[in-house]
């Protein structure tokens, strides 16, 4: 797997353009197929979980789960940052990405998404589905590499709850 660390710089006329750093090499996965690639990636090249306080990232993917870019979204303090939707969608455009992920860390070792991580998931979710960009899982990773997925904990339960209501007989 390449792993492409890029930003968002304006150019000379001011026009905001995705600037990417020269690409590091991790052979060990060529693509994400779960959340533990996404752990082992997240913590052997960017050491998420040695960090003192909350950083997002957003990892841009291709059609095959291919990462296009990572980028850092945000740093925050002990328990939160901020995060800016917009930013997001805008770095997926201009990516040309057709999936996401975004990873944070808690500091605490605690990966229990709090209130305003599931309230941010839900928002950046709806945001995606107006976007036409598939947001395939929000990954919380602990000071142990331990890790909460959205897509295992939250979205495949809502999932299979919809199918459930639809077999029920009346």
């Amino acid at each position: 797997m390449r792993i492409v660390n890029a930003r968002l710089r304006l150019d000379n006329e001011g026009v905001p353009r995705v600037v990417k750093s020269p690409a590091k090499l991790y052979p060990e996965i060529q693509y994400f197929g779960n959340a533990q690639d996404i752990v082992k990636v997240m913590t052997d090249v960017f050491e998420i979980h040695k960090e003192t306080q909350e950083v997002l990232y957003l990892i841009a993917l291709n059609l095959k789960s291919k990462p296009l870019a990572f980028f850092e979204i945000g740093r925050g303090n002990i328990q939160e940052t901020i995060v800016d939707a917009r930013g997001i969608m805008i770095r997926l455009m201009m990516c040309n990405a057709s999936s996401f992920i975004l990873v944070h860390n808690h500091p605490s070792g605690d990966c229990t998404p709090s209130k305003p991580d599931m309230m941010v998931a839900e928002r950046i979710k709806q945001l995606s589905d107006l976007m036409g960009v598939y947001f395939l899982e929000n990954l919380i990773i602990g000071a142990d590499k331990s890790s909460f997925s959205f897509f295992i904990n939250v979205w495949d339960k809502e999932n299979n709850n919809d199918k459930n209501k639809d077999h029920v007989e009346a």
